[in-house]
């Protein structure tokens, strides 16, 4: 994924909630996941959920532990978020950010976009 999808926030619970995989969409890695392949890694996802962190980049000592993934879900069908049409199999994650200075660099654009574990950073 090239561009940060941050598809809704919300201040007061300081969650970000991003689309992590589009179905048959080039992503960032140039690779194309199918909707099964997306609902198939969202149920791995989750019941591993525990052994989950996220971190920068996937690099070592990079995790992040005041951001936690509160919400993980598959679009049952295509919406529609301002002019950007996300199909049906969209795989979706909310994360809390319990640090402001972090919730706020995310919120600025400092990182770019996420994958099923990590954030990545701007200009990276």
């Amino acid at each position: 994924m090239e561009q940060n999808r941050i598809i809704k926030t919300s201040d007061s619970h300081k969650t970000v909630t991003f689309a992590v995989l589009v179905p048959d969409e080039v992503d960032y890695n140039k690779d194309v996941i199918t909707k099964d392949e997306i609902i198939k890694t969202a149920h791995n996802f989750v019941e591993n959920l525990d052994l989950k962190k996220i971190n920068v980049d996937h690099k070592e000592w990079t995790e992040i532990p005041s951001a936690k993934i509160v919400e993980s879900y598959i679009l049952p069908q295509d919406m529609t978020f301002e002019d950007w049409i996300l199909p049906e199999g969209t795989r979706m994650v909310a994360i809390k950010f319990e640090d402001d200075q972090l919730y706020q660099d995310v919120l600025n654009g400092d990182y770019v976009g996420v994958s099923m574990e990590w954030m990545r950073v701007k200009n990276q």
